[in-house]
């Protein structure tokens, strides 16, 4: 009975360390853009210009373990985000084109059919200018940021379990 309240001790006070791993955390206005845990790799650049990159072994309050160099996150200058960063202004610029080119056109369309009677319009002077718009509202939705910079819009934290920045997968 006394080796089993022990061990029971034991397992929760090994509890709260097993389970308060530290994330390092991008900032922007108070959300959290897009975070990392330790063990996920990571490609970086400092103040210097020189690129450091494997997996992240620890993380410090102000600080990173990458392998065996550490760095303070005042020394990241961009972080390689590839795949990691939800769509910015240029996507929701490039949505609102697509829906209009292809807006245009189908009222344009049913103006001509339904109130004109005159059937399908094959006019250029409706489908090029639509094509156009709803064609570059298409590229633009498929531009992604790549790199995230840090420095004034963007700060970098440590986040441990519990806190309000802390994110779970």
């Amino acid at each position: 009975m006394k080796k089993k309240f022990w061990l029971l001790i034991s397992l929760l006070a090994c509890a709260g360390t097993l389970a308060a791993q530290n994330q390092l955390v991008a900032v922007r206005k108070g959300s959290v853009v897009t975070f990392w845990n330790v063990g996920d790799d990571i490609i970086l650049w400092d103040r210097k210009g020189q690129q450091q990159s494997g997996t992240i072994t620890r993380i410090d309050e102000f600080s990173l373990l990458i392998r065996t160099d550490s760095i303070a996150f005042s020394q990241i200058e961009k972080i390689d985000c590839k795949g990691r960063l939800s769509p910015g202004i240029v996507h929701t610029i490039g949505d609102l084109l697509f829906k209009a080119g292809a807006g245009y056109f189908l009222l344009h369309q049913a103006n001509e059919i339904i109130l004109q009677g005159n059937g399908f319009d094959k006019d250029p002077s409706v489908w090029q200018p639509a094509l156009a718009v709803a064609g570059t509202g298409w590229v633009l939705r498929k531009i992604k940021p790549r790199y995230l910079h840090t420095g004034y819009k963007v700060r970098l934290k440590q986040a441990r379990y519990g806190t309000l920045l802390y994110q779970r997968r």
